[in-house]
């Protein structure tokens, strides 16, 4: 095994596993404290209960954000609609549509986005649950269920803006971007935009977590 390839797996093995194996550089911002707290409400699948109409827009946003952060729920969505490397776009690149709102739908086995586009066009993007992720090959449209820090998530699997590079033992880093939702007691849907950030220098691991918080309220009924 050269030089490498020992650099790379040490790397690997430290940004998805147990943070506490590696030097933390920074703590991620931790959940507003002026936020109601998670509703507690979950399917029997042991998801939190997403289901309504939410504002496209976010109403709040906590943390560091460098303009990266998309802060629209249908703008999450294009970014987490990868494609494989090399792989042409089926159509010619618009931008995103911006509705007002958009309609979750749920059960045990998936999880759908509806909106209209901006050309007035109904549009929806799907999720399945997986309770097996190490088997599965596709990610884009795959999400899990699980608890942090006493809250209900659901995780997508897809690693947003996922990139690596460097040179071994001297210098090489990794970057990913993992999205979750929950929905808070006000009713109000909770993302949280986690960009996780390894280093690796002179084989010594460093990880950086920047979180960004976002809300989004119920929908208005007209």
């Amino acid at each position: 095994m050269n030089s490498r390839s020992v650099a790379w797996r040490l790397l690997g093995g430290c940004l998805p596993l147990v943070l506490t194996a590696c030097a933390t550089i920074n703590e991620a911002t931790p959940y507003p404290a002026g936020w109601q707290a998670a509703d507690g409400q979950g399917t029997p699948a042991g998801c939190p209960e997403l289901a309504g109409e939410f504002r496209n827009s976010a109403l709040d946003v906590v943390g560091e954000d460098a303009g990266e952060v998309p802060h629209s729920l249908t703008e999450m969505l294009e970014r987490m609609d990868l494609r494989p490397r090399g792989a042409a776009p089926d159509a010619p690149a618009e931008p995103p549509p911006a509705p007002p709102s958009v309609t979750i739908s749920q059960s045990d086995a998936s999880l759908s986005f509806a909106y209209r586009g901006a050309d007035g066009a109904p549009r929806e993007r799907r999720f399945r649950h997986t309770r097996q992720p190490l088997l599965e090959i596709r990610l884009n449209d795959l999400f899990t269920c699980g608890e942090s820090q006493g809250r209900r998530e659901l995780r997508f699997l897809v690693e947003v803006d996922r990139m690596a590079d460097g040179a071994p033992f001297l210098g090489a880093g990794q970057v990913r971007t993992l999205v979750t939702l929950h929905r808070g007691a006000d009713g109000s849907l909770v993302a949280r935009w986690n960009r996780q950030s390894a280093l690796l220098i002179f084989l010594v691991p460093y990880v950086r977590n920047d979180s960004v918080w976002l809300r989004f309220p119920r929908a208005a009924v007209e």
